[in-house]
């Protein structure tokens, strides 16, 4: 009896195990039977053929994967748009950005390449330059009368040498194949921008001897005349108003109206039209009146210049003493006049700095003095000339006569046989052409020097300009596309624990279609 009841306790122990193994199964039956409304609240039940809740897990782990590989290719990358996907518009304006970015960064090395071409057209002038300075020296060396004619000879070879040096730098001064001095290198253009129009032109004139120190000049063929320049229009250099003229200080009669004012007017407007004016020697001298001879008192017979009576003198035919001329130039102070002799005996008045100057005779003595072919006196005023010299065509317009141009001289080209490759050394007169021609180079030179300082630093302040819109392009770009790490590590570790969380969860729902075998088992 007693072993009848312990294994019915056994039994009754093993049923009670079961029941509490099935009653969730059993409570799902009942719900889908039609059983307490709390349990029917679940429709899902144990099913094999689809498993609903592996297949949610699944969805979500793989959005969690897709999430995770965005994050890997940001952070790899360094992008926050690694497809187009990611930012459309974003993409579009990045793209035209960094479009605009390689077309500045080319035009940066275009710039400096025009740097460095500037630089060796720089370098090759200063070369030039300094043979030109030793050309130079050599001009005011040979303007001594104190040099040999041997010496002149040798002073003309090496101004040769250097002239033939002159040429061959200006030949082989090149950059990337283009030659840069020989006058060929006119209307480049550097590209310093990303449109068309973009560009700084480039243009370097010659150095070449046969171009260096030519210039346009013109002496007017009359001497000036008594008027003054009014200012009104009534006399134009290239086409600009030359302003009134006045008094030099020097002239003793219409100092207003004298080629040193003239040129004075002329000269104020050189900045603008780039001739420069000279008034050239007022010379008072009669062709074939040689000195005849004879004496002064100073009273009765006598000489005055510009006011002054040079007083007592007695004098020789032709003045081959010199005592007329001694006496003369004894006042030049005082007249500014000095004396000279002619080539046929003739007295030969000079104001050097082309002043006008009143010459008067009393007593009959032009003749004996030379300054008149026949019997009488002379009461005059002796007048300068005027001298325009430019780089470029002079174009002279009004009343040319103020300055005393004929009408052919209204317009002048330049002239090539004033060039540095003609210049002699033989002669004291020619010495003085060469100082002048070398002088007029040297300026060419310092202006072409000048032009590519100015362009240089055009260049430098474009660099300076391209490198900061560079900058705030690559900023802009850098705002729509590059990836913010502190943000993608942030999403990288979120994606990381859902995926092993998802991973987690996914083998657990994977279990539930199991418990249907346990079911079935039991």
């Amino acid at each position: 009896m007693e072993a009848v009841s312990r294994l019915r306790w056994y039994d009754l122990c093993a049923f009670r195990r079961e029941r509490q193994r099935v009653r969730p199964f059993c409570r799902a039956r009942q719900s889908l039977a039609g059983g307490s409304p709390e349990v029917a609240k679940d429709p899902m039940g144990i099913r094999i053929n689809e498993n609903i809740f592996s297949l949610f897990v699944n969805r979500n782990l793989l959005r969690t994967d897709r999430n995770l590989q965005k994050a890997f290719q940001r952070l790899s990358s360094g992008e926050r748009i690694t497809l187009s996907g990611d930012d459309p518009a974003g993409l579009a304006n990045s793209q035209a950005l960094r479009a605009k970015i390689t077309g500045l960064q080319r035009n940066l090395m275009n710039s400096n390449e025009g740097l460095n071409l500037l630089s060796v057209a720089e370098s090759n002038l200063s070369t030039v330059t300094q043979m030109l300075q030793r050309i130079r020296e050599l001009a005011i060396q040979a303007s001594s009368d104190a040099v040999s004619d041997e010496q002149r000879l040798l002073i003309q070879k090496e101004v040769d040498q250097l002239i033939e040096e002159i040429d061959r730098v200006a030949v082989t001064a090149n950059y990337n194949d283009k030659s840069l001095l020989d006058g060929t290198f006119t209307g480049l253009r550097l590209q310093v921008g990303t449109r068309i129009d973009e560009s700084i032109p480039v243009s370097i004139e010659s150095a070449r001897s046969s171009v260096l120190g030519s210039v346009a000049r013109v002496t007017g063929a009359l001497t000036v005349n008594a008027a003054a320049i009014a200012g009104t229009g009534d006399l134009t250099i290239d086409g600009q108003t030359v302003p009134a003229s006045v008094y030099d200080g020097v002239s003793a009669v219409d100092g207003d109206a004298s080629a040193i004012a003239k040129a004075n007017a002329i000269n104020s407007l050189t900045t603008l039209t780039g001739v420069t004016a000279k008034a050239e020697r007022s010379t008072y001298s009669t062709t074939g009146a040689a000195i005849l001879g004879g004496s002064l008192d100073g009273v009765a017979t006598a000489l005055i210049i510009n006011g002054v009576n040079i007083g007592a003198v007695g004098f020789i035919a032709g003045d081959a003493d010199g005592v007329l001329r001694q006496r003369i130039n004894g006042f030049t102070s005082q007249t500014g006049v000095e004396a000279s002799r002619g080539p046929g005996g003739e007295l030969v008045l000079r104001a050097a700095d082309g002043r006008n100057y009143q010459l008067q005779t009393i007593g009959s003595v032009g003749d004996e003095l030379g300054l008149l072919a026949a019997n009488g006196d002379v009461n005059t005023v002796v007048r300068g000339t005027v001298t325009l010299t430019s780089p470029k065509t002079i174009q002279v317009g009004g009343t040319l006569g103020l300055i005393g141009f004929a009408a052919g001289q209204a317009t002048t080209f330049i002239d090539p046989t004033t060039a540095i490759d003609s210049i002699q050394m033989a002669t004291v007169d020619r010495a003085q052409q060469a100082l002048e021609a070398v002088d007029v180079a040297l300026q060419q030179l310092l202006e072409r020097r000048a032009a590519l300082g100015a362009l240089e630093s055009r260049l430098n302040q474009t660099i300076e300009d391209l490198m900061v819109s560079i900058e705030n392009l690559m900023g802009s770009d850098s705002r729509i596309r590059d990836a913010d790490f502190a943000v993608e590590t942030t999403k990288l570790t979120q994606a990381q624990v859902l995926q092993e969380a998802g991973i987690a969860i996914l083998s657990q729902a994977n279990i539930i279609p199991r418990m249907a075998l346990d079911l079935l088992q039991r």
